[in-house]
């Protein structure tokens, strides 16, 4: 690989990271920060408060055609993301029509994969790069 080639890769990379953290949408985390605390003062119900957290869902607001998606979690995150991570997935297939690629980076939680990019650990760079480069390569 010259160093154009990666130049490239690294370009494409960034692109990918920098689109997946706007698409992630600052009013969602918010939300997400605020909900508990409005739940409890104005008394809502589980229905109630059900409605609020899926109005913060991200997958909500896609309007595209399928476009190739990578999503990953880390083995040693908490439950709660991986089963978020899971439910992107079956909501991406069942309800718009993608074909993501669903990843486990294995030895990491959601701190530690991204602290391993640009050293020797290639759990989570290697599994982009490969996204990156084509699909079904990872």
């Amino acid at each position: 690989m010259t160093s154009r080639d990666s130049t490239t890769i690294g370009r494409r990379t960034l692109w990918l990271c920098t689109a997946a953290a706007l698409l992630e949408g600052f009013d969602n985390q918010t939300m997400g920060v605020a909900a508990p605390r409005l739940i409890a003062e104005f008394h809502l119900s589980a229905a109630q408060s059900g409605a609020a957290y899926r109005s913060m869902s991200t997958v909500e607001l896609i309007d595209a055609s399928p476009i190739p998606i990578l999503i990953t979690y880390a083995e040693l995150d908490l439950l709660q993301m991986q089963v978020q991570a899971g439910e992107l997935f079956a909501r991406l297939v069942t309800q718009h029509g993608f074909a993501p690629q669903l990843k486990v980076i294995a030895g990491h939680n959601h701190l530690t994969q991204t602290y391993a990019v640009n050293t020797g650990d290639e759990a989570l760079s290697g599994r982009i790069l490969d996204f990156v480069r084509g699909p079904d390569t990872g």
